[in-house]
């Protein structure tokens, strides 16, 4: 992964996701970007695979998402 210097110098809140079954993003590389950021929040969700596919994800997301931005607001 190139890292990426803008990032790593930005004081933006980030938010990083994924679910527990991902296939393609493990749990090695989002400790990776999570290395990029100032103080990333990050958050395992439950089940979805990597497009969170299933409802009970998809919900997860939106929440933990809506209050990440309103926390950040």
């Amino acid at each position: 992964m190139p890292q990426n210097t803008k990032a790593s110098k930005s004081f933006y809140p980030v938010l990083l996701l994924r679910a527990d079954d991902d296939r393609l993003v493990d749990e090695g590389t989002c400790s990776r970007y999570a290395q990029v950021y100032t103080a990333p929040e990050v958050d395992t969700i439950a089940g979805g695979g990597h497009n969170f596919a299933t409802l009970a994800a998809r919900a997860t997301v939106e929440k933990k998402t809506a209050a990440f931005i309103k926390a950040n607001l």
